[in-house]
């Protein structure tokens, strides 16, 4: 498994609302994938609000599951905000094996196939383009499929991300991140 945890910095948690880093990177490019519906969409479908975005794989029994329902806690701490404010993402890591049927029920499985909610496959060089964009950390080659225990949000214009421990980050701190940085009108 990948932790990809920075342990030289403080905890994601601990940083102020703001520190969400503008790197000039499109972090929400446009790579057309699949829905859990069947339906083609491009990431940069998402911008105009906060993402929320987390990769899992529908055979996984553990931290997958764990980080949609962390996911699904966000939600709930923003309450009737959720699906004004925010877009929530799985991307799979398995492409081979989540076709839109899988994810569909893995989705119903986790009682998130609600609006706001959008889980995503596509071919594998799109997935592993996303990983890398992610700075996620390759497997080693007696891994079959990449677990990431964190999860990324993303400015509203694409432009900024902030990477968080998914399994140590409170719900109601992400959901406070999410808040600010939701666009004043």
């Amino acid at each position: 498994m990948s932790a990809s945890a920075d342990t030289s910095k403080p905890p994601s948690s601990a940083l102020p609302a703001a520190a969400i880093a503008r790197t000039g990177v499109d972090y929400l490019p446009p790579v057309n994938l699949i829905d859990q519906n069947g339906r083609a969409v491009s990431l940069s479908s998402f911008k105009g609000r906060p993402v929320l975005i987390g990769f899992i794989h529908t055979s996984c029994k553990g931290v997958c599951e764990m980080l949609t329902a962390k996911m699904k806690q966000v939600a709930q701490s923003l309450g009737t905000q959720f699906n004004s404010s925010v877009t929530m993402v799985s991307v799979t890591t398995d492409p081979d094996e989540d076709n839109p049927a899988q994810l569909l029920k893995y989705a119903k499985a986790q009682g998130v196939n609600v609006q706001g909610y959008t889980f995503l496959t596509g071919k594998t060089q799109q997935i592993d383009r996303l990983l890398t964009l992610y700075d996620v950390p390759d497997e080693g080659p007696d891994e079959a499929t990449t677990h990431v225990l964190d999860l990324f949000l993303i400015s509203p214009d694409g432009s900024g991300m902030r990477k968080y421990n998914g399994l140590s980050v409170s719900s109601q701190a992400l959901a406070s991140d999410i808040r600010s940085s939701i666009p004043r009108r």
